[in-house]
């Protein structure tokens, strides 16, 4: 997979991921997630993670796939950033968060 195909899936998956968890329009806390039935353990088994120590267990095995998604990953978020500074968002206070976005064929 060239690195252009992962940015522009990443991209997609990004800017999409919160409309469409669980048919929602928003994204869903953990919490709200498992009141609705949806575990991330649940989900953690029956999807692969994009990299992982055993390249069998991985989406991008090779480490040029591992390589061009870590770029792509990188310039998601710098794209992002510069997003939300264009459209003038600010955030109150630090904020840590993670994302996990799961999809099949």
């Amino acid at each position: 997979m060239t690195t252009k195909k992962i940015r522009r899936t990443l991209l997609f998956l990004f800017f999409f991921s919160t409309a469409i968890v669980n048919g929602q329009h928003l994204g869903l806390t953990f919490q709200d997630a498992e009141k609705q039935g949806t575990t991330i353990t649940h989900l953690d088994s029956i999807y692969k993670s994009a990299v992982d120590g055993d390249t069998s267990h991985a989406v991008f095995k090779t480490e040029a796939e591992q390589q061009a998604l870590g770029e792509a990953w990188i310039k998601l978020l710098q794209d992002f950033g510069k997003f939300l500074t264009a459209h003038n968002f600010i955030w109150d206070k630090p904020t840590r968060c993670f994302n996990r976005i799961y999809f099949n064929a």
